[in-house]
């Protein structure tokens, strides 16, 4: 990836085609800037788009309601998804290696991370540099994000700066110096230039969590990292999590052997942290931090890791016991854990759950999310079906991104919001960020009522939430093809439904919630009806209804197709 984004071509003939080697991520525009006297004419000047460009229409999955604001936030996410991935190898390498040593193009600086990174205040380092037009850059004193002290060294003007940032751009000179007119430029050769390359993976640390550094294209270590400090210790909890959702979706049961050790060795890591309040105690606030790097370093009891810890278990559970694992320690340790985070991290006067010992007067707002999806406290938003609660944050918070009139829309999601609207994180943030998407998933999880019973959905369920809507209907692909969810009032109130499901799959179907009036009398073709108002199904026939009676919902379960009977 070229990151830094700033590309300078020699022009010595009347026509040629330069086309960049590296690919730049989140292009919003370019800038052409010729630097020498002279007209330059162009001619097919355009983008190869690295990722895939599908229209949203053609998508496997399909989410459409009464409003059109969700729908819309439905097909943003789906294309912020779709512009925040690109096929497997299709990337050309970062660094070239030659016989002269390793070729970087891109100047955007990576920091050096391990166990004793932190305590490197005071040193001399020598490195050799080949310059391969007008100087070169490195960092000093750098965060986990390339942001420190960057220095620039231009041979082409014979002088040397320092910036505060990643970037010439980010600052004036903090100091500036001119240089010697002759420079002496040097070569490297690297002993064994894939070893180096592949250091920096994702890569497990020999207590038994991750090192969260992995760059494109990089292999995975075999071995243990013979280090015990990682830099953002909640992307361990959340990799372990990631792994667990990615099964429970798709029912690859080809990672179950690879990843059931790991997803191991983290929980008995971290239940090693616990003191005997049951709650984990980060000891070295060195690996305090989480994917909100603007907040402070934070070690000891700390809300957000509690719970990213807890979901984690929460969700590797079903791995574990598909892999043949006895997971009764496992699910001992979850229960003591949420029982511990609600007596001691609750707060009553904030009504939430408080951030740290170090700062028990603040909101976490990590923590509380956790709290949900870990269903430590299972009340909130679509979770405890409170419609009025996901539809404010909806509006509030995803609507105004997806609007084209937004001055800052650029047709995707972005990575952070400050409180005026407005995207948060300084120039730095990303206007393309996959972690916004999450309303994508959760229209078709929870307006469609989609879930997985089972990894792979070889037993699933269709339990809507309507949302004050009036219809909803949608598409949600699974291995064994794709399930069909169609929900929709009549004028009176009444409900038709209707369920495509898949070949090789067991479902069942729960009516809308809440229901436009009461009803005292269901018809189900292809179906029968359950105990508790689901309806299991038996038939792979389906009976298009033909009239309405009153109080009478129709709940037809389709076989391997998709279709709508006519409106009520």
């Amino acid at each position: 990836m070229d990151n830094y984004r700033i590309n300078r071509y020699d022009l010595n003939n009347n026509f040629s085609v330069y086309t960049n080697r590296l690919i730049q991520g989140g292009l919003r525009y370019q800038k052409l800037n010729l630097f020498t006297v002279g007209t330059l004419t162009l001619s097919k000047v355009g983008f190869l788009p690295a990722v895939d460009d599908t229209p949203i229409s053609k998508l496997p999955g399909v989410f459409r309601c009464s409003d059109p604001v969700l729908t819309r936030i439905c097909e943003v996410g789906a294309r912020t998804m779709q512009l925040t991935e690109f096929s497997a190898g299709s990337l050309p390498d970062f660094w070239m290696i030659t016989e002269e040593g390793a070729l970087v193009e891109s100047q955007t600086p990576q920091p050096f991370s391990s166990d004793y990174a932190p305590g490197l205040t005071a040193f001399e380092l020598f490195f050799p540099v080949k310059v391969i037009r007008n100087g070169f850059e490195f960092t000093v004193l750098s965060g986990i994000l390339g942001v420190g002290i960057y220095i620039f060294a231009n041979i082409a003007n014979c002088s040397i700066s320092a910036h505060t940032g990643s970037t010439v751009l980010d600052s004036v000179p903090l100091a500036f110096a001119a240089l010697p007119a002759s420079v002496a430029l040097m070569l490297v050769t690297l002993i064994s230039p894939r070893q180096f390359l592949c250091e920096y993976g994702w890569s497990r640390m020999l207590p038994g969590f991750f090192s969260p550094t992995a760059k494109v294209r990089q292999e995975q270590r075999l071995t243990d990292i013979p280090a015990n400090v990682t830099g953002l210790i909640g992307y361990s909890f959340n990799l372990v999590s990631a792994m667990s959702r990615y099964y429970e979706q798709t029912g690859d049961r080809s990672i179950l052997v690879e990843w059931a050790p790991r997803d191991v060795r983290v929980s008995d890591w971290a239940h090693s942290q616990l003191l005997p309040n049951r709650l984990l105690s980060i000891s070295t606030a060195a690996i305090g931090r989480y994917w909100n790097y603007y907040d402070p370093q934070v070690g000891g009891v700390v809300a957000k890791f509690n719970l990213a810890y807890a979901y984690a278990l929460s969700e590797s559970i079903h791995l574990l016991a598909d892999v043949g694992l006895n997971v009764t320690k496992h699910t001992q340790r979850l229960c003591e854990l949420r029982a511990s985070v609600n007596k001691h991290l609750w707060s009553n006067n904030l009504q939430a759950y408080y951030h740290s010992d170090s700062y028990p007067g603040f909101i976490s707002q990590e923590a509380n999310a956790l709290a949900i999806l870990s269903n430590t406290i299972p009340t909130a938003a679509f979770h405890a079906k409170d419609s009025e609660s996901v539809k404010n944050l909806l509006k509030t918070i995803w609507a105004p991104m997806r609007n084209p009139q937004n001055v800052n829309y650029t047709g995707c999601f972005w990575e952070d919001l400050n409180e005026d609207g407005t995207p948060g994180l300084g120039l730095g943030t990303t206007l393309c960020h996959a972690w916004a998407a999450g309303p994508t998933a959760d229209l078709s999880r929870y307006v469609l009522g989609i879930m997985p019973i089972t990894p792979g959905f070889r037993d699933w369920k269709a339990e809507p939430q309507t949302l004050d809507l009036t219809w909803a209907e949608g598409r949600h692909p699974v291995p064994q093809g794709a399930i069909g969810v169609r929900w929709r009032f009549s004028q009176d109130g009444l409900l038709q439904m209707t369920v495509t499901s898949p070949p090789r799959t067991k479902e069942i179907v729960y009516l809308p919630a809440p229901l436009k009036r009461d009803m005292r009398e269901y018809r189900v073709t292809g179906g029968r009806t359950n105990e508790d108002g689901s309806f299991t199904v038996q038939s792979r026939t389906f009976i298009s209804p033909t009239n309405c009676i009153r109080n009478i919902a129709f709940i037809d379960i389709l076989p391997h197709y998709f279709t709508y009977p006519a409106t009520l």
